[in-house]
């Protein structure tokens, strides 16, 4: 299983300003689109693509789970950071692309 979180700091400062209410609705807000969003970039791997809304003392956070899939060549060890940020295939050299999805959330969540 792999995860990606979102940054502890954030949630954190914007719990001590609006209170935990606050965070948790914005993570039930964010959580859909980025399941969405990384979904529709890699349709082969919907079906391993969890995103849950996690609480942790005053703050909740989003978090991406991708379970059930390794690497064929094993040149990438974990998974779900791969399908975020990319990754290179070894032994072709090509880079191949990730899905970004956090970061296009957050870019349609402030718009």
């Amino acid at each position: 299983m792999a995860t990606i979180h979102t940054k502890r700091h954030i949630g954190r400062d914007l719990a001590y300003l609006y209170g935990p209410e606050y965070t948790r609705r914005a993570a039930e807000t964010f959580a859909p689109r980025v399941t969405a969003l990384a979904m529709r970039r890699f349709p082969s791997l919907a079906d391993h693509i969890h995103v849950v809304v996690k609480s942790e003392s005053i703050r909740h956070q989003v978090v991406m789970n991708v379970t059930g899939v390794r690497s064929k060549s094993g040149t990438v060890p974990d998974v779900a950071t791969a399908l975020e940020f990319g990754w290179v295939h070894y032994p072709s050299g090509r880079h191949i692309a990730g899905a970004h999805a956090f970061r296009d959330a957050s870019k349609e969540h402030l718009i």
